[in-house]
């Protein structure tokens, strides 16, 4: 009898445990739950935003990120799209509660802010061009994140290692550098760009003109005529087989003064090429080129 009563008690528990499990959405096919915390839930359509909220300790309000976000910590979170494009089906299942974006106010695409309004999601638009865009966006994305300490402490952190970088260079010749990030070479960093914020910062010039844009091209003429003292190639990740191309690029330029003085520095650290909370590490990496 007693064994009776027990069996039937484990086929109620079974039946009952099924139901509760087929009530239960499954995250793959159906959208997420809303969020049981009042801590944002958050998108990152750009890079350097994903980093800076990793620097501010607030990885954990992440989401999705971008497809081109490839910074450590965040390789298991779902991509979303980029600049040009977003999944919204993906960002229907996930449900944040914050989107950050990078757009020109008057490039923002037609229907965007609807959209992501129709899904209860608030867009942050930053613009992160030079170091002290970075400053700003901090500030945005520590208040965004529900952690408005960070942003002051990071700022902090990023002034006093540039500011290490500059006493470094203090008293030192300042050196004519033509920055490069590809392996042809043809494209350029010019200024107005955190790069050459970090490159002055290193005790370096930009040996482009002031009036070039900030991400030109060049041809080989240009390349000539410029004659810089040092060229810092920046490329990250790059593989054994790109950076052979590189060095052999440069022998067919032994006219340039860096390529005969020897002073054609490759750098591939991942961060280079990403304004955000490595910036430092950036232009201490320059001082070390510039100033051995």
């Amino acid at each position: 009898m007693g064994q009776s009563r027990s069996a039937h008690h484990v086929r109620f528990f079974q039946f009952f445990l099924c139901f509760v499990l087929l009530a239960i959405p499954i995250a793959c096919d159906k959208p997420a739950p809303p969020p049981t915390s009042t801590s944002p839930r958050i998108a990152s359509l750009v890079p350097a935003a994903t980093d800076l909220l990793l620097a501010m300790h607030a990885g954990d309000r992440l989401v999705a990120v971008s497809n081109y976000d490839t910074q450590p910590g965040v390789q298991s979170l779902p991509r979303v799209g980029d600049y040009q494009q977003i999944d919204w089906e993906k960002l229907t299942a996930l449900r944040p509660t914050v989107m950050i974006v990078q757009m020109r106010p008057d490039h923002m695409p037609p229907g965007l802010l609807q959209r992501a309004d129709s899904l209860g999601i608030k867009l942050v638009n930053v613009q992160i061009e030079q170091v002290e865009d970075l400053y700003t966006a901090a500030g945005i994305l520590a208040d965004t994140a529900g952690k408005p300490a960070e942003g002051p402490a990071l700022v902090a952190s990023l002034r006093s290692q540039l500011d290490a970088v500059r006493s470094r260079a203090t008293g030192q010749p300042t050196v004519r550098t033509l920055i490069v990030i590809d392996a042809d070479p043809k494209f350029v960093v010019g200024r107005g760009t955190f790069i050459n914020d970090a490159l002055e910062a290193a005790g370096g010039e930009n040996a482009l003109p002031a009036d070039m844009p900030h991400w030109p091209t060049i041809d080989r003429e240009t390349l000539l005529s410029l004659k810089p003292d040092v060229i810092l190639q920046l490329l990250p990740g790059a593989s054994p087989q790109v950076l052979a191309q590189a060095k052999s690029n440069w022998q067919a330029l032994a006219d340039v003064p860096a390529v005969k003085n020897g002073k054609v520095y490759t750098i591939t650290d991942w961060f280079l090429l990403q304004p955000g909370s490595h910036v430092g590490e950036t232009a201490t990496i320059f001082a070390e080129k510039l100033h051995p």
